[in-house]
């Protein structure tokens, strides 16, 4: 097989990937008036990044407490005097984690849950239905 680059090749792929496209975007702008589409799309980004940021504190919160938990569990080692010490700090720790763990993935499913409900409702504002 040869793998040479071939010009006329190249055009016929990009005329034939590029007038489904064309089709597509003159068949929106015939449902919604070229006027409006960059101030919806702008109201969309902006609800999107609003939404995104949420989440994102959510989990740097998330994120910030397990490191707090992750360096105090290291100070108690620290102090710990036996290998029985050690061990139960270890699993007391690790019971910790995994119910912090369940806790923090019901946070982040009812966050998740209520922005998926805020978007829905405000792409009905932005895009009302035909």
């Amino acid at each position: 097989m040869n793998a040479t680059f071939n010009p006329a090749i190249a055009a016929r792929v990009a005329r034939d990937t590029y007038r489904p496209g064309t089709v597509f975007f003159e068949d929106m702008s015939l449902q919604t008036p070229a006027a409006e589409t960059p101030h919806t799309a702008q109201k969309s980004f902006d609800f999107t990044g609003v939404d995104a940021a949420a989440l994102n504190q959510k989990l740097l919160d998330i994120a910030q407490r397990n490191a707090n938990f992750a360096f105090a569990f290291a100070r108690r080692l620290a102090g710990a005097t036996s290998l029985i010490d050690i061990v139960q700090l270890q699993a007391a720790f690790w019971h910790a984690q995994f119910r912090a763990f369940a806790a923090q993935a019901e946070e982040v499913r009812a966050l998740s849950s209520d922005l998926a409900a805020d978007v829905a409702e405000r792409s009905t504002q932005i895009w009302p239905a035909a």
